[in-house]
């Protein structure tokens, strides 16, 4: 299996700098797809997600 796989730590997590807030969240997210989506081409892009925290 030939597979890739990207780890986005947002903004005010890990070693992210910034503030975490929704906003930056969906920016953050959005511009990690978008970035995938450029690299992966026609190939299928399969997105986990995990919980934040409650």
């Amino acid at each position: 299996m030939d597979l890739h796989v990207l780890c986005l730590d947002y903004r005010g997590f890990g070693d992210s700098p910034g503030y975490p807030n929704e906003a930056g969240l969906i920016a953050d997210s959005v511009i990690l797809f978008n970035y995938t989506k450029n690299l992966a081409g026609k190939n299928s892009i399969f997105i986990w997600g995990h919980s934040m925290g409650s």
